[in-house]
C-alpha cells in the first residue's frame, strides 16, 4: 500500500476514517499503528489523537461508520411484490449487493478480535435489528401478495422467525463468499437455494 508522507492542509475526519478502515481490513487492529494511519492520511500523529483521542476510539468510530444504515441503506421497501417469484429474486440480489458493499467490514471482523468489545456488539446488534425489520416488512408484503392471488392463503407463517432464519443463512453464505472468495453469482444461487428451502 502506498502512503503519503506529505501532510495535507485539510483532512477531514471522514478521510482519516477511510484510511483507517482500509488499514484495519488489510492488517488487523493490533498490526496497525497510529503513526501508520496518520502518515497514510497525510496528518501528524498528534493531529490524529487530537481528533480521535485513542486508537480504540478511532477503530470504533470507523466500524460504526462502516456499519451505519445511512452509508448503505437497504431498499427492500422498493421491491414490488406483484410477482412473488421476481420479488424473491430481487430480494436475494439486493442482499448480495449489500454484502458486497459491506465486504470491508467483513474483513475487519475476521482480522480484528477487538470487535468483540461491548461497544461493537451493541452497534452490530442495532444494525442486525434494523436489517431484520427490513426483511420482516418485505416478507409481510410478499405473503400478503401471495395470499391475494391464491385460493388457499398461507397459514401459520411466523414472519419474525422466518426473517431470522434467512438472515442467519445469508450471514453464513456471505462469510464463505469472503473467506473462500466465492463469486457473487455462486453466492446468489446458494442464497436463493437456501432461502427456498427455508420458505418451503
Amino acid at each position: 500500500m502506498i502512503v503519503s508522507t506529505n501532510y495535507r492542509m485539510t483532512v477531514s475526519d471522514q478521510d482519516i476514517i477511510e484510511v483507517a478502515l482500509n488499514l484495519f481490513a488489510e492488517k488487523g487492529y493490533t498490526s496497525v499503528s497510529t503513526r501508520e494511519i496518520a502518515t497514510a492520511a497525510g496528518i501528524t500523529e498528534m493531529t490524529l489523537f487530537r481528533r480521535f483521542e485513542s486508537k480504540k476510539n478511532l477503530f470504533l468510530r470507523s466500524v460504526f461508520h462502516e456499519c451505519s444504515g445511512e452509508k448503505c441503506p437497504m431498499t427492500l421497501d422498493t421491491i414490488s411484490c406483484d410477482d412473488p417469484h421476481k420479488a424473491f429474486h430481487e430480494f436475494v440480489q439486493l442482499m448480495v449487493m449489500s454484502f458486497e458493499k459491506f465486504n470491508r467490514i467483513t474483513q475487519i471482523i475476521a482480522h480484528c478480535p477487538e470487535v468483540k468489545d461491548l461497544e461493537f456488539k451493541q452497534m452490530a446488534q442495532e444494525r442486525i435489528n434494523a436489517a431484520r425489520g427490513d426483511v420482516e416488512r418485505f416478507l409481510g408484503r410478499l405473503v400478503a401478495s401471495i395470499d391475494a392471488g391464491s385460493a388457499a392463503p398461507l397459514k401459520d407463517i411466523d414472519i419474525p422467525l422466518l426473517a431470522l432464519e434467512i438472515i442467519s443463512q445469508a450471514t453464513g453464505i456471505f462469510f464463505m463468499m469472503s473467506a473462500m472468495e466465492m463469486p457473487a453469482e455462486v453466492c446468489t444461487r446458494a442464497l436463493e437455494d437456501s432461502m427456498m428451502r427455508i420458505c418451503e
